[in-house]
């Protein structure tokens, strides 16, 4: 139906997006593969606890217990991060606490816990690097006097290439 093409469209539109400006490509590449990874997490953590460690449920719980505590320590410091200019000292400690403590647990896996706590720590780093904006440096008003089909006009060839705009 409507709804579907919609969605095909908006996700052209992404895709076309993507295409021509290069600046945000290594951002959605990024947070697609961390969600991809967190979607293996699950099934790494009961393989880890069963398979691994022989530690069974208790250890599938210990090990979700390491990737919470991790992120409450993020949340700490990602109240921080998130008050800064620029987050990409975030977003890169973030990426590296993820994905290097992952790696280090199937080279030593009786520390995976600590790993794991790393893990949710870069986790939650990562996620507000992604999704939180940027403290504004300063302000910049644009006006200018049209009329009602002027005003159409310039909306719809903003709504076709797109603006970044935050407003509050």
């Amino acid at each position: 139906g409507d709804r579907g093409h919609t969605l095909t469209r908006e996700l052209s539109a992404g895709v076309r997006y993507l295409g021509s400006d290069r600046r945000p490509r290594l951002l959605v590449l990024m947070y697609g593969l961390a969600s991809m990874v967190e979607g293996f997490l699950d099934t790494l953590l009961v393989v880890l606890a069963f398979e691994i460690l022989g530690t069974g449920q208790s250890g599938v719980g210990i090990l979700n217990t390491a990737l919470g505590v991790g992120g409450i320590v993020g949340a700490a410091i990602a109240l921080v991060a998130g008050t800064r200019e620029r987050l990409s000292p975030a977003f890169s400690a973030g990426t590296a606490l993820y994905g290097l403590p992952i790696v280090a647990t199937g080279a030593a896996p009786g520390l995976s816990p600590l790993f794991l706590g790393m893990t949710g720590c870069g986790g939650v780093l990562l996620d507000v690097s992604l999704k939180v904006l940027p403290v504004a440096r300063g302000t910049r008003t644009v006006s200018r006097r049209i009329d009602a089909q002027g005003a159409l006009d310039l909306l719809a060839a903003t709504a076709r290439r797109g603006m970044p705009v935050t407003g509050s």
